[in-house]
């Protein structure tokens, strides 16, 4: 699921994206253009189909135009010589020498007889009697009499391959009499339907499907019977209709169904469709696809022409303006290069911002080195005034006799000694806003050792200091804190029974918490006089500096014997570091 949300997270934050959003647009305002290209196309090509349709109909009714008038004769001749049957009556020498003379007028016709309604042969141009009373072919004729041709591959009478065109005589009152049969033989009409090469395969069938004849000879007719054509089963007009099917080599034909005699005959065309002149070449059935080619192509035409005007310009303008607000604030200005005038417009306006910012930023730059040397001079005045107090204090001090006065004098000069030492340390560091505290009590607390208390008994000083940067409102707290606690450990400060006399300083810092700790070793009295104004001043301040830095403090004998340690914990406050702009700019994108 977090993958999910993630890459969801990625698609909305792409969605939001300028190129994004005008490729969408683009592609609604181009979609109705290619919606219709395309339907324009399809149409196109589905016409271009009908023609060639219409053209392969009229080529392969054109091919046959010999057969159409040879079987149109046959029948015209078979309704003539049935009449003619009737008239004369069958069993009659006219109605033989009739038949025998359409057979040798007619060169294309081999055989012509009249079969009774009994099914017997009395009248032919062959003479003699055939029964035909038990053929299958006769039996199903008298079920449903009507013009047709059918195939005899050996003719009874004639003896060879023929197309047999039959036709019934009927009486006025519907009654069957007979019919005419006149036979062509295949060798003519298989020679009439071969065309020259493949392209084209013509050959003649009957409304069941049979082949009546074949341009590729009666034997062989398994090309056309792989169409599966049967004329009174299809849907066939009078202009005919085409099929495409596959051929037992796999391939694609295409298969052309024309009326040859109204719905006795038909003739059937094999077209191969990989003939140029027969099919739509390949660019042709590629043509759909070009409207999608020409709205793809139109939209990288949009998104090129919208990323030389704008894009690219912008994209200028923003690394500009994020390198000016995060990483150098004294970038150059924008230079576009054959920008648009709105584009233009926007990178003049943001120089021009550009160069007031750092007008005025050099300004309070000024301003700010003005602030730290006057703040500076400040402190180090104050440093001196109070070093003169201090040494005022001195010289009070050496004139006044009374011990108790001095020593209360000299705890006020001690104090006054560890403020001066604060505005020493902020004067003296490069930063004047935070202090190194670690520095200033190891100052602090030497000055209170050595130089303020004038001790002279020997004793040990260990002392451990975590560097610690805090801020100025913290340090007075703290150096003045210090010094009442190192005044103190010295105050009560003993010799042990084992060992020598040791102070013990330690300044810990871990993040934020600070611990400073002073422990004494306790004992033999080491000072005859106690430095100490025996008011209870001392305990009051460090109640009040601990307070004030919002810390705690614990004191009482360690687990070692002959210790005692004061230990104050408190939270050190991170100074906030002002800038010359404020907060930085958030970086786009």
């Amino acid at each position: 699921m977090t993958s999910i949300a993630r890459a969801w997270a990625r698609a909305k934050g792409q969605a939001g994206r300028l190129r994004v959003r005008l490729v969408l647009l683009l592609s609604l305002a181009i979609l109705p253009l290619g919606l219709i290209a395309v339907i324009q196309t399809a149409t196109v090509i589905r016409d271009a189909r009908a023609l060639e349709e219409r053209d392969i109909l009229a080529r392969t009714s054109r091919a046959v135009h010999i057969e159409r008038a040879i079987l149109r004769r046959a029948f015209g001749a078979a309704d003539a010589l049935g009449a003619t049957a009737v008239a004369v009556g069958a069993s009659s020498p006219a109605c033989q020498a009739a038949m025998a003379s359409v057979v040798n007028i007619e060169a294309a016709f081999v055989f012509a007889g009249f079969i009774g309604a009994d099914g017997v042969m009395r009248c032919s141009s062959a003479g003699g009697t055939t029964s035909f009373s038990a053929h299958p072919e006769w039996l199903a004729f008298v079920q449903d009499p009507k013009p047709g041709a059918s195939v005899n591959t050996n003719g009874e009478v004639s003896g060879q391959s023929v197309v047999i065109v039959t036709v019934p005589v009927e009486a006025a009152d519907g009654i069957l009499l007979g019919a005419v049969s006149i036979s062509v033989p295949h060798r003519l009409t298989d020679h009439l339907l071969s065309v020259d090469g493949d392209a084209l395969l013509l050959a003649l069938i009957n409304p069941d499907g049979d082949i009546l004849a074949a341009s590729t000879g009666i034997a062989d007719t398994e090309r056309f019977l792989a169409a599966g054509v049967v004329p009174s089963e299809a849907n066939i007009n009078s202009l005919g209709a085409t099929y495409r099917f596959e051929a037992a080599d796999g391939g694609e034909k295409m298969a052309a169904v024309v009326p040859l005699l109204d719905d006795r005959i038909y003739i059937l065309g094999l077209w191969d469709p990989e003939e140029s002149a027969f099919t739509i070449s390949p660019f042709g059935l590629a043509a759909p696809l070009f409207p999608i080619v020409m709205w793809i192509a139109s939209l990288l035409v949009a998104m090129l022409a919208v990323d030389r005007l704008v894009l690219r310009h912008l994209s200028v303008l923003r690394r500009r303006m994020v390198g000016f607000s995060v990483d150098d604030p004294t970038a150059e200005p924008v230079v576009l290069r054959n920008a648009p005038q709105e584009i233009e417009s926007i990178a003049r306006a943001y120089n021009g911002l550009t160069a007031r910012v750092l007008r005025d930023r050099g300004v309070l730059e000024d301003n700010v080195r003005e602030k730290e040397i006057l703040l500076r001079e400040v402190h180090h005045r104050v440093k001196n005034n109070l070093q003169l107090i201090s040494s005022i204090m001195s010289m009070q001090i050496r004139a006044i006799e009374d011990t108790p006065a001095k020593t209360a004098i000299r705890r006020l000069q001690d104090r006054v000694v560890s403020l001066s030492a604060v505005h020493k340390a902020l004067y003296a560091d490069t930063d004047l806003e935070t202090v190194r505290a670690d520095k200033l009590l190891k100052e602090v607390i030497d000055d209170t050792l050595v130089v303020g208390l004038g001790l002279k008994t020997e004793f040990l000083v260990d002392s451990s200091y975590d560097r610690l940067d805090v801020d100025p409102d913290q340090a007075i707290p703290i150096a003045l804190l210090a010094n009442e606690l190192v005044t103190n450990a010295v105050k009560h400060l003993g010799r042990p029974a084992e060992g020598p006399a040791q102070i013990t300083i330690t300044l810990g810092v871990d993040q934020d918490d600070v611990s400073l700790r002073i422990c004494n070793t306790i004992g033999d009295q080491i000072l005859s006089d106690p430095v100490s104004d025996g008011t209870g001043l001392g305990s009051r301040l460090i109640g009040a500096f601990v307070s004030q830095l919002g810390g705690t403090i614990v004191q009482g004998p360690t687990k070692d014997p002959g210790q005692y340690a004061v230990e104050v914990r408190f939270k050190v406050l991170r100074p906030v570091k002002a800038t010359v702009f404020g907060p930085s700019l958030p970086q786009a994108g």
